[in-house]
């Protein structure tokens, strides 16, 4: 096909009405679902820095991430006032600005790929949830779609000043940007390095990149200086912080990380990542499973028989991960703690080596590049000690960008009745996981979601808290362990208290606290009374209980293997309480 032919009238409209779709699956009900503990915290920290920005700017914390994400969501706040849909809307407009990113593909890839690639992501369940949860994430992949913008831009002065803009973005908002910067820098010298060991007269990367430098200096200072200026300003809370701009570098970000994915916070196995996308992507596996047998029925033996040894090494490591050694080994060194772990590890490294060497060598730069950033990334990302599903968003973007190049040329049309198949398999786990589970505990993409009832209990005390004037409605304190999301719903009221000390209990017409507590069971059974109401609620899979059976019901029906786990709180309710 060819890849200049002038996009006419009608096929725009299409793609305007695909992405109206994509919007419409972020935007509707976006404010349905409980808020999460995460997102109350983003937006509490967005909320103080709305209230007073000269004391309550956001100083760096990783435990929080970068400063992007409270410096953006005041401005929502101020405009839209503090509700739920004001602290989701910056997560629908980016997921739906995101959509756009198959555009500027249209010159490289076939018409038919450019409007496959655009329906799977609008359509995605992943994409779609993450477009309804303000997370910085969010922000982190509008960072690397106007990196991406900057690399294909046909105007060439532009290209650094977007890059630049794009990386500052991406450092601004997550450590994680660190992992992306190692990726392409990775890339860079392998590639480089190939090139001079073979002897290859290919124009590498790095090549191109100090010619552009040298062609245009003006533009790669700004693109330097636009970088510099908006990490600064983030980082500084407006250039009257500095310390946060060493914090942010470094002092604070690359140690906190390495502790934390260190001591797994959050265990898993190390092909997480890879299920996440397997449950919730329909074109996950085929296309993983096409690509690698369209790749080797084209190679030599000896390149297939070094991919087969990788195999071969995982089938023994799995074998004898029994030994007390190798278990070791196995379990904190390579992170494979479940059968499929080892037949991903090995073979993840041997294919990415064998097929960005192979595309160099062919001088096929896309796919070289897009390859190695995929499975490096399903690699990484698999191999970070918290297993959490927002991080199965960056080898699922790369994934889709790699496949979009491969597939292009070896596309057939006979095969749209599967690709039919997949899209309504999206479409319907779509709607399960944004609408008719989105909090869930079966859903695995909530982590640990707050309940509906906890809400509704929040929203109610609330409610009674202004019948009155402030300071005057019924007072609540919360003892332990539920500041977040209470704090979320309670915002603003001066009758909400935590860990105070200076009142008595009695003083109190609501307690929130754990439904064992022993103080509290003893001195409020008299003049309180008491509700169990759930509070949190997940789904923490028994990977080892996991096979073909299980997999396939619940990418199938999501139905679950073993029990789903709550948290329950307290709720002290004073007899003599305030009524309405």
């Amino acid at each position: 096909m060819d890849h200049s032919k002038r996009w006419t009238t009608t096929e725009y409209l299409f793609v305007f009405l695909i992405i109206s779709i994509g919007f419409f699956l972020r935007y509707y009900h976006v404010d349905i679902r409980p808020v999460h503990h995460d997102e109350s915290l983003h937006g509490m920290y967005s909320l103080y820095y709305l209230e007073n920005p000269i004391v309550n700017f956001y100083k760096y914390d990783p435990l929080l991430h970068g400063p992007m994400l409270y410096h953006t969501l005041p401005w929502f706040f101020w405009a839209l006032g503090v509700t739920k849909f004001a602290l989701r809307l910056p997560a629908v407009l980016i997921g739906t600005i995101l959509l756009l990113f198959p555009l500027f593909l249209k010159n490289h890839l076939s018409k038919g790929m450019v409007f496959i690639l655009l329906i799977l992501m609008a359509i995605s369940p992943t994409l779609t949830y993450w477009s309804r949860f303000i997370r910085h994430d969010s922000f982190v992949l509008f960072g690397l779609f106007v990196m991406i913008g900057g690399c294909f831009s046909p105007i060439k002065p532009l290209k650094a000043i977007l890059i630049g803009l794009g990386l500052a973005i991406q450092f601004s908002a997550k450590e994680n940007s660190f992992i992306h910067l190692s990726f392409i820098l990775v890339f860079l010298i392998y590639e480089y390095l190939f090139c001079m060991v073979l002897q290859l007269t290919h124009q590498t990367f790095i090549s191109q990149i100090f010619r552009y430098l040298k062609d245009h200096p003006l533009s790669s200072l700004a693109g330097l200086s636009i970088f510099i200026a908006t990490y600064l300003h983030y980082y500084t809370a407006g250039f009257i912080y500095w310390e946060g701009a060493i914090d942010g570098l470094y002092r604070k970000s690359l140690v906190y990380w390495f502790q934390q994915h260190h001591q797994e916070r959050i265990p898993g196995p190390f092909s997480f990542p890879f299920l996440i996308n397997t449950f919730f992507e329909a074109w996950w596996i085929p296309a993983l499973l096409l690509h690698l047998w369209v790749f080797y029925k084209r190679q030599t033996w000896t390149i297939i028989l070094f991919f087969l040894l990788s195999i071969v090494v995982s089938f023994l490591t799995h074998i004898f991960s029994n030994d007390p050694l190798l278990k070791e080994i196995s379990t904190n060194i390579l992170k494979c703690k479940i059968p499929l772990d080892f037949y991903l590890f090995f073979p993840l490294i041997a294919h990415a080596i064998i097929s960005t060497s192979i595309y160099i060598f062919e001088n096929r730069r896309a796919k070289a590049i897009t390859a190695f950033l995929f499975f490096s990334s399903l690699f990484t990302y698999s191999y970070l000690g918290e297993k959490v599903p927002w991080l199965a968003l960056y080898p699922l973007i790369a994934g889709l960008v790699f496949f979009s190049f491969d597939f292009d040329r070896t596309f057939h049309w006979p095969i749209i009745p599967i690709v039919i198949l997949l899209l309504a398999h999206a479409g319907y786990t779509n709607y399960w996981a944004n609408f008719h589970a989105s909090g869930a505990p079966e859903n695995l993409l909530t982590q640990v979601h707050t309940t509906e009832e906890f809400e509704s209990s929040m929203v109610e005390i609330r409610s009674q808290m202004e019948s009155y004037e402030q300071g005057i409605g019924p007072y609540l304190l919360v003892k332990k362990g539920e500041t977040w999301p209470t704090t979320w719903y309670l915002h603003g009221r001066s009758e909400y208290h935590f860990h105070d000390n200076q009142r008595p209990l009695d003083s109190y017409n609501y307690i929130i606290g754990q439904p064992n507590d022993a103080e509290l069971n003893v001195k409020l059974r008299e003049t309180y009374n008491k509700e169990i109401i759930p509070l949190r609620s997940w789904w923490l899979p028994q990977y080892k209980e996991m096979n073909i059976k299980n997999l396939w019901n619940y990418f199938l029906t999501k139905k679950v293997w073993n029990r789903t786990g709550s948290q329950n709180t307290g709720l002290w309710i004073k007899k003599s309480s305030f009524s309405n």
